[in-house]
């Protein structure tokens, strides 16, 4: 991996893609060079504070191009390929990143992250504050345990009464 902070929110780079994209990855003495076509397009050093080669110099108007061919997909594909980024920063990456083609910018609705943003309602409002201690409990039974305890049980019962702190167990 190469570490780029000028290729913006893209700022790992893969090695496999470079060479697979026709690109040459030469590494010599704590120093890389990206080299496509016999031209130089990135020169970078090693970071020993964090372990990775950081490109320091690259040559503008010049990107390795990873694909011949670049194929156009909707905007869902790549927000779900991207691991549910946020779709103005897909739009924003389209000038900056090669092979990233749109086809389709409908509006769309995606169930994992609407689940995410999902709340539940306050614990206040559910229950009402006349309760006397002990009225309202909550029980939770735990086990099977693969240990006994000290009383050689394999589960256990925890009571909590809601207006109280106190554990029963």
């Amino acid at each position: 991996m190469l570490y780029s902070p000028q290729f913006r929110n893209t700022s790992l780079l893969s090695i496999p893609k470079i060479t697979q994209g026709g690109g040459d990855v030469n590494f010599t003495k704590g120093h890389v060079h990206i080299v496509d076509e016999g031209t130089t397009i990135a020169t970078g050093s090693f970071n020993p504070s964090t372990g990775l080669y950081q490109l320091n110099q690259y040559v503008k108007g010049r990107a390795l191009k990873t694909s011949k061919t670049a194929a156009s997909t909707s905007l869902e594909t790549w927000h779900r390929r991207y691991g549910h980024l946020n779709v103005r920063y897909i739009l924003e990456s389209v000038d900056h990143v090669s092979g990233l083609a749109i086809t389709s910018q409908q509006p769309f609705d995606c169930d994992p992250c609407d689940m995410s943003k999902i709340t539940r309602a306050s614990m206040s409002e559910l229950y009402p504050e006349k309760l006397l201690p002990g009225e309202f409990l909550n029980i939770d039974l735990w086990g099977p345990s693969r240990v006994r305890s000290i009383n050689g049980n394999y589960h256990m019962l925890s009571t909590t009464s809601i207006l109280r702190t106190f554990r029963v167990r």
